[in-house]
């Protein structure tokens, strides 16, 4: 998803008027997500929103991530549904370490 800021204003976020659009990542934006996913996937983070203006990474966001009533808003497929159940079958099939 693409933002782009609002007349005046420096900050990239819908609360401070910046609008969305749906945007395709290049090859090389694709293999740095992967890349990072991949490390964070090694810290136990199952799902983040990074916020990148290629080859630069502002921010991932792990408590609110990808903005996902904004994707909604845009017209576009609720993935929230099957977000949900995938992490909650890695969290289900994954050992958690604990023993009975």
């Amino acid at each position: 998803m693409e933002h782009r800021l609002a007349t005046g204003e420096h900050r990239g976020n819908t609360a401070h008027r910046a609008t969305c659009a749906e945007s395709t990542l290049s090859g090389e934006e694709m293999e740095l997500c992967t890349a990072i996913g991949e490390r964070l996937a090694r810290h136990g983070v199952r799902f983040a929103g990074l916020d990148l203006a290629y080859p630069y990474v502002f921010e991932a966001n792990l408590v609110n991530p990808c903005a996902l009533e904004e994707i909604i808003a845009l017209g576009l497929p609720d993935v929230t549904p099957q977000i949900l159940r995938d992490l909650l079958a890695q969290t289900i099939t994954e050992p958690t370490g604990v023993t009975a």
